[in-house]
């Protein structure tokens, strides 16, 4: 096993428990893919049921080592009804509130990789406008024309934004699955690969490196 090259993934409770592992091992992991659950700071006040998921105070360990943990997170535009953020409809009776959560989990990562915050404001302005692409409408974040695209695969069009670190690597990248329910997809896997591929951990010093080959 390559030590530097160890990465979480996971589906539905294990999106949760990829999200915590990544905030709470940057000693361990070089990225982390939540999937099929939002991303956030991990915290939980209490142990969730049977699984693994133990108390968390919500601090990432990798921005408190002054280090950077990437982060990949897809699920269906059916999945919760969070795609697009802007017209969530999902589990909060609140839409504002339940909103404004997303974006903050969002958020959580960018600080970790040292990203652009985006701005609730923004988000809301999205909707209903008509000037806006493809990738921006349908996951619901204003995107600058080199952090989108889209990928069709498997007969499903799959919107992709990321979220750019300071030094312009890409380290946060979301991907809203169209007409997809709570279902993990091939497509999935291969982005998750994809992504992973790119970054490795000195995890003597928690050093994140990237690397911009093919492989």
């Amino acid at each position: 096993v390559d030590t530097s090259r160890v990465y979480a993934a996971g589906f539905s409770y294990g999106g949760f428990m990829s999200n915590f592992l990544g905030n709470k091992r940057p000693d361990l992991f070089a990225a982390v893919g939540p999937c099929g659950a939002p991303i956030g700071n991990g915290f939980v006040d209490k142990p969730i049921g049977p699984e693994p998921q133990t108390p968390f105070d919500g601090v990432s360990r990798a921005a408190a080592a002054g280090t950077y943990m990437p982060v990949i997170n897809i699920y269906g535009n059916l999945d919760g009804h969070r795609f697009p953020f802007y017209d969530y409809q999902g589990f909060f009776a609140d839409h504002g509130k339940g909103a404004k959560e997303l974006i903050e989990g969002i958020n959580h990562w960018a600080r970790v990789n040292h990203a652009k915050e985006i701005s609730f404001e923004d988000v809301m302005a999205l909707k209903d406008r008509n000037d806006i692409s493809e990738e921006e409408k349908y996951i619901g974040l204003p995107l600058e024309p080199d952090c989108r695209r889209t990928v069709i695969a498997d007969g499903i069009t799959n919107y992709v934004g990321d979220l750019k670190s300071e030094d312009g690597i890409t380290r946060i990248r979301l991907m809203c699955e169209m007409n997809m329910p709570h279902r993990p997809t091939p497509e999935m896997s291969r982005q998750l690969l994809e992504f992973f591929s790119h970054f490795s951990r000195n995890t003597q010093t928690l050093e994140s490196i990237y690397d911009d080959g093919e492989h």
